[in-house]
């Protein structure tokens, strides 16, 4: 078995992708790849979630939950079961990341700097960035 097999983990992943965004950032030439680390920091920063709301002790195997070996952030979203309802800032934020998917890293065209920081707010924006929201509620309800 291999990959993360805690929340932390996880919000751990997801914190090297975000680093690695930030480290392309202003970068026109990678912005694509900016990008694709963006997506991936949210996509591990989701299945933090959804194991702690979950409450699982280590990530399925494949076999057993193949809806969860997703890089489609819409997918995840939807078993992560955010409370959008109660956190209604979150639903434009998932709004521009369902977006975003995987194969943006191979994308000839480069994305322009306003989709890009649209992104980048989606998913580290203050307070009601994906990751940035999913990661403070995850620490302080351990």
């Amino acid at each position: 078995m291999s990959g993360a097999q805690s929340p932390d983990e996880w919000l751990e992943l997801s914190q090297h992708h975000r680093q690695a965004a930030a480290a392309l950032a202003g970068n026109k030439a990678l912005a694509n790849q900016e990008l694709f680390h963006i997506g991936l920091s949210v996509e591990c920063a989701l299945k933090a979630y959804i194991m702690h709301s979950q409450r699982m002790n280590s990530w399925p195997t494949k076999e057993e939950r193949p809806d969860l070996w997703e890089h489609s952030t819409k997918k995840l979203a939807l078993a992560a079961a955010l409370p959008l309802t109660a956190v209604p800032a979150l639903k434009p934020r998932l709004l521009t990341m369902f977006q975003w998917y995987r194969g943006s890293a191979y994308d000839p065209l480069p994305i322009t700097e306003k989709a890009l920081q649209g992104y980048r707010d989606a998913a580290f924006g203050a307070g009601y960035g994906l990751v940035t929201w999913i990661s403070a509620k995850l620490t302080k309800n351990p």
